[in-house]
Parts: C-alpha cells; sequence; structure tokens
C-alpha cells in the first residue's frame, strides 16, 4: 500500500507511512523518541503536520499490541481530555482550556518516550536466534516485528 501523497502547493509533495502494515519498525522507534519526521517516505512536510499522523499510527499500534501499563495510561489520559473537552463544550469554560492544555501535555510526554537501542538490539537478536532468521529493522515493518515478539509468548 502506498502513503497518501499530500501538498499544500505542486511544489511541497510529500508521501508519508500511512500504517504499522509498512512503517519500518525502526522507524517507529525513531518517532516514539520524538523524531516523527521518520513517518516521511518522501518530500519534506513540516513537523506541524505530522502531529495527528503520528497519533493515527500510535493509535493503530496500541489497538493491537498495546496490552501494557502504559496503554492503559495513553488511554486513561486520552479519556480525560475527552471528557475535558465536552464539559468545556456543554459549559462554556473557557478556564477549562488550560486543564485539557496540562493533559494533552502529559499525552504527548507519555506517548513520546526515548527508545533504547540497546533494548531494540536485543529484541532483534532475541527474534532472530528464536526464528533461525536475520531481520532488518529498516526494512521489517512494525507490525511484523511485534507480531513476532507476541508469538513467543
Amino acid at each position: 500500500m502506498l502513503g497518501t501523497k499530500y501538498s499544500k502547493s505542486s511544489k511541497k509533495a510529500f508521501e508519508l507511512y500511512e500504517s504499522i502494515d509498512e512503517l519500518p519498525v525502526y522507524n517507529f522507534w525513531e518517532a516514539c523518541s520524538m523524531k516523527i519526521s521518520f513517518l516521511v517516505k518522501s518530500g519534506n512536510p513540516e513537523k506541524a503536520n505530522l502531529r495527528d499522523h503520528w497519533h493515527k499510527i500510535y493509535d493503530e499500534f496500541l489497538n493491537l499490541f498495546g496490552t501494557s501499563a502504559d496503554f492503559k495510561i495513553i488511554t486513561d489520559a486520552q479519556r480525560r481530555i475527552g471528557l475535558l473537552k465536552c464539559k468545556r463544550l456543554i459549559e462554556g469554560k473557557k478556564s477549562l482550556d488550560a486543564a485539557i492544555k496540562f493533559e494533552e501535555r502529559q499525552l504527548e510526554e507519555q506517548m513520546y518516550k526515548q527508545v533504547d537501542p540497546l533494548s531494540n538490539e536485543k529484541q532483534i537478536i532475541h527474534l532472530e536466534q528464536h526464528y533461525k532468521t536475520s531481520i532488518d529493522p529498516k526494512v521489517c515493518s512494525t507490525k511484523k516485528f511485534y507480531t513476532y515478539i507476541k508469538m513467543l509468548d
């Protein structure tokens, strides 16, 4: 599947990875470390354009593999933000904007964690030993990589 092409003008087209089916796991790890430009296949979009796209990719990942405590923390934060936004709309209290921004910042910090390259390397080596094959994180999709890990359980 090809990523969607976006363009603000005919000169500035860019293409993004659309799902964890095609996003290399290396790029996913880099995006988890706040380097969301790794979601770009080609072209040069502005960084601000990528935040919503990163949330979409990360939500897809969590829906398939997010059974950890981190998943619960993230979904709880998303629920709190949603409730605050609803309350803000219903009651019309602009004073809730600060609380919403605070919760959104907390959520961002939770979603963007530093990924330990050594830990990733250990996972790769363990999978290679178990499956007796070579895994290139710059080629192997995020979905495939974490499916391999899930199959070990």
